[in-house]
């Protein structure tokens, strides 16, 4: 292949991984941000690794290249059967992380290629194209604001009072626009020693693509076409999009890098609004600090310093005063909830990290205490969270929910690979700043520059990793700037070609080539049978009255069939096998006459979740659900439900939903006793949440005819004299039993408890049943 081509291919696919990783998204997987982004970096690394056997020569490792394979060596043996909770998830990675080791040999590929790859001139393109990714994203997050978006994002994926973009969380924009920062002000004061200072004249063109790129990308957008009564077709919007971004991508190619006066000031102001848009205290502190290391490095150098004065010079202060009161204004109408959050957790600090952070760190640190060595396993951490939480995370964040990860980088490192694989990031950081250093004493003014840059995003990406975590758009540019640096300290290597390690690496690159060619696809297309079936689900679970059996058969019979398409495709993934079971339970429930068929083909799949998954909770508890509604026909299965339940509070202790099923369970088996110690246990975790489900507990049991048990757990949720719910059950059982004194007197308690019944949707007609029994 021509040279000249083959520099194009590679520069091209540099420079389309960074500008498109963070807008990318797509709307028929399941997931839709985080899968498609990681399929994404693997598949255009296919080119590049194919270019890679051409090559008559191997690559030499730099020494920051070493401290890398040794952080991947401690991943992965954290990966190991004997090691990991479930080594299926950390080689897959769990469901909606994907942060598995599979994933960080992605991001360890990319950094092997951009070291090969990479040049000052590239580097300072991929400077402009996280920039212009950042603005655009900003951009988006503005519209999302305002309720100008054109996507219909999956509601399990998003958040819908902070704005995400395309990134599927605002803490993950804030730390890309926090990362892009010093990237844009590289770019923005870049010194012009060969040409004459001057500011390059602005021509209004370009203000003009600019604002008809946002007008027809907003005309794209349900809301603008319903304001402005415009015909909302398919074609139509789609046709206000291409216009949309080929205006945009006229104002970016004409930008010349931020260096107009006036692009300058709309791109800070559209950062900052975008940063703003996300709320992300993390976020807001990464920039400040990022930004803020950028300019301390900038004012070490005299010359750079009298550089950024003549640039801030050339601003008016008519202009200067206009854009301040400008973004001001701006600022108070679009932040001013976020200033609110922002001071407010300055000055209740221990409060506010108490409610985000702390109930997660705690356990983290018990995780770390009980596997000190290798972890829990790579990416298992929200298996193995229940175990080590307590309450007090599910009384924040729901009584279902599981932290996903530990919200801190080296929490997480250490509690899923141990202090080992804590040591050999830390390692890691310390060689970044050691050979940075070194290669910032060893420069000249040019690649200073940019070694500033590559600082200041890299502490802006620790500083925001120290309350989140990272994913594929913020990663990406991590590891660049891993390269980077190694870019910048390399010297001239006239070490001769061996061989043998030159055949090791073809041999090393023609592996990762055909595990491309095998598994992302498959994966990408799994989660599209995935999602949709996870819609026929939906249609099953909130159908109306209207609804026909023969529909809801039909809607069940094609969800179990792209879930079992989703299994054939990727049967390594555990939440497929589990949401497959969870079809089959749902139709068993829906078609009672063949339940005997259903229910065990959903205890199979579970089955196979547990085996892969072994620790999960969840897992137990799905399969005990299973075996007590197959003990209704075979009451030896009444032993493996109870079995299945006490495994399920032996991985999740604290959760009170567990141990009530557990209770339940125990009592059909004759274990009286244990089941009391256990209605005990669940009282001192949460009062309210056992009294309520005791109640309904109790409610179920007498509609069965077990008059006895029901009374019995109705009285134990009375225990709890503030449960509104236990005595409004009671007062409905004595009511039935024809007793209206005792349940007037419940009734009665009930509404000096809850004034207002009709805010709690158990606690209903209470006024009218009040009534009928004084009648």
């Amino acid at each position: 292949m021509n040279s000249k081509i083959t520099d194009k291919i590679i520069s091209l696919s540099l420079l389309f991984s960074f500008f498109i990783t963070p807008l990318l998204f797509f709307t028929q997987t399941h997931d839709q941000f985080e899968l498609p982004k990681v399929t994404f970096l693997v598949l255009l690394a296919l080119p590049l690794l194919l270019l890679g056997l051409k090559e008559k020569s191997h690559t030499p490792t730099r020494p920051l290249a070493l401290f890398l394979l040794l952080f991947l060596l401690s991943q992965g043996i954290a990966c190991l059967p004997g090691v990991s909770l479930s080594w299926v998830t950390s080689l897959w990675g769990d469901y909606e992380n994907f942060a598995g080791f599979s994933t960080l040999v992605t991001y360890v590929i990319w950094y092997f290629i951009l070291s090969r790859y990479l040049n000052a001139e590239r580097i300072e393109k991929i400077f402009y194209f996280v920039s212009l990714s950042a603005f655009f994203s900003s951009l988006y997050a503005i519209g999302q604001h305002f309720q100008f978006d054109f996507i219909q994002w999956n509601p399990d994926s998003i958040s819908a009072t902070r704005e995400f973009a395309a990134l599927g969380n605002p803490n993950f924009l804030s730390a890309y626009i926090a990362m892009a920062i010093p990237l844009f002000l590289t770019l923005s004061f870049r010194p012009q020693e060969d040409r004459v200072q001057t500011q390059p004249v602005f021509s209004p063109i370009f203000s003009l693509f600019l604002i008809l790129g946002a007008g027809f990308l907003f005309l794209g957008t349900a809301k603008s076409q319903l304001f402005l009564h415009l015909d909302p077709s398919n074609n139509f919007s789609f046709i206000t999009r291409i216009l949309g971004l080929l205006f945009l991508s006229l104002f970016c190619i004409n930008a010349s890098r931020f260096q107009y006066l006036p692009v300058k000031i709309f791109v800070t102001t559209i950062l900052i609004l975008g940063l703003l848009s996300t709320a992300s205290r993390g976020g807001f502190l990464a920039a400040l600090l990022g930004a803020g290391t950028w300019f301390y490095l900038a004012f070490q150098n005299q010359k750079w310093k009298e550089m950024i004065r003549q640039r801030w010079a050339l601003v008016s202060k008519f202009q200067l005063a206009f854009s301040s009161a400008l973004l001001g204004v701006f600022v108070l109408f679009f932040g001013w909830s976020f200033i609110q959050r922002l001071f407010d957790s300055i000055i209740h600090a221990s409060q506010s990290l108490a409610t985000s952070r702390l109930h997660i760190w705690r356990p983290a640190v018990m995780m770390i205490k009980a596997n000190p060595i290798f972890g829990t396993g790579l990416d298992t951490f929200k298996i193995a969270f229940p175990f080590y939480s307590g309450i007090e995370f599910n009384q924040i964040d729901g009584l279902f929910t599981s932290s996903r990860m530990a919200h801190n980088e080296l929490l997480q490192i250490a509690s899923t690979s141990g202090l080992l694989g804590l040591a050999s990031y830390l390692l890691l950081l310390a060689a970044f700043v050691f050979y940075w250093l070194k290669a910032y004493q060893n420069s000249g003014a040019y690649e200073r520059w940019y070694l500033m840059a590559v600082l200041s995003s890299a502490l802006a990406y620790q500083v925001q990793n120290f309350f989140s975590f990272g994913v594929a758009a913020i990663n990406l540019v991590w590891f660049f700037l891993l390269a980077s640096l190694t870019y910048f300290g390399k010297k001239e290597d006239n070490t001769p070609s061996s061989r043998v390690s030159l055949y090791f690496q073809k041999t090393v690159i023609t592996s990762l080539i055909a595990l491309i060619l095998l598994f992302p696809l498959r994966r990408l297309a799994a989660d599209i049978a995935y999602g949709r079936g996870d819609i026929y689900s939906s249609a099953v679970k909130n159908r109306d009255a209207q609804t026909s059996s023969d529909a809801l058969i039909y809607y069940s019979n094609t969800e179990i069939n792209y879930l079992s398409r989703a299994v054939n495709l990727f049967p390594w993934d555990v939440k497929y096998n589990l949401y497959k079971g969870l079809a089959y339970e749902q139709r068993g429930r829906l078609d009672t006459t063949q339940a005997l068929e259903w229910f065990p083909e959903a205890l199979t799949c579970y089955q196979k979740s547990i085996q892969m998954s072994p620790a999960n909770a969840y897992y137990h508890n799905d399969e005990g659900r299973v075996y007590s509604v197959l003990s209704a026909f075979n009451r030896e299965y009444l032993e493996k439900a109870e079995q299945a339940y006490g495994r399920a509070v032996y991985w999740s202790p604290a959760s009170p939903y567990f141990i009530l099923n557990w209770v339940t369970s125990l009592e059909k088996v004759g274990k009286t006793e244990e089941a009391r110690q256990q209605t005990a246990k669940s009282f001192s975790i949460d009062a309210a949440f056992t009294s309520k489900i005791l109640a309904q507990m109790a409610f179920e049991r007498y509609q069965a005819g077990d008059k006895a048990t029901a009374f019995r757990y109705v009285n134990e949720a009375a225990g709890n004299t503030a449960s509104p719910e236990a005595f409004y059950c009671r007062g409905l059982i004595y009511l039935s039993e024809k007793q209206k004194k005792k349940a007037l007197v419940d009734f009665i308690y009930t509404q000096n408890l809850h004034p207002d019944p009709y805010k709690n949707a158990s606690v209903q007609h209470l006024d009218d049943l009040i009534r009928e029994c004084q009648k």
